[in-house]
């Protein structure tokens, strides 16, 4: 598939973390921090004091750094999505992912963690009725009731001496 469009570096980081990331995937905030290189984990969450009453005691606050980093991250990670350009990459990214080979493995994740009220379980049936690997098959002739088949004659092949 040929692209009609061209990304960052930094956008195509942000788009594969936002769509194939376990840890990240569908988070737009944390998958931008990570792409443009916010380290939110190192950051203080302590608050500034910016005033204080007659007492000395503090009266108002100011944001931490993790917060005016995380709430820019946020921001523009908002703003990224809204670009058709991004949307077309995420799209396409999704589609990759969206393998037989994947599908499986999500599939036995979710026996060997005998996690029978998944919400995967539903996702994966889903995605194998849309690629016609498991057929639901149903009868419509006999309204469910035992058919009644005349006329048929099975040909048998002679045995070869």
């Amino acid at each position: 598939m040929k692209k009609e469009y061209i990304l960052t570096p930094q956008q195509e980081k942000f788009c594969r973390y936002y769509t194939q990331n376990e840890a990240l995937f569908s988070n737009a905030t944390l998958s931008y921090a990570e792409a443009y290189n916010y380290k939110l984990d190192t950051l203080s969450h302590e608050q500034p004091v910016l005033e204080k009453g007659k007492d000395g005691k503090p009266t108002k606050f100011g944001s931490s750094k993790y917060k005016v980093a995380y709430d820019t991250c946020a921001a523009n990670a908002s703003r990224m999505l809204k670009m058709d350009k991004i949307q077309k990459r995420i799209t396409e990214c999704l589609n990759e992912l969206m393998t037989n080979e994947f599908v499986d493995s999500q599939l036995m994740k979710v026996i060997v963690q005998n996690d029978e009220k998944s919400s995967k379980i539903a996702g994966i049936r889903e995605f194998n009725k849309l690629k016609q690997r498991i057929l639901d098959r149903q009868d419509i002739t006999s309204g469910g009731e035992p058919a009644n088949i005349i006329g048929i004659e099975y040909i048998v092949p002679k045995k070869l001496n």
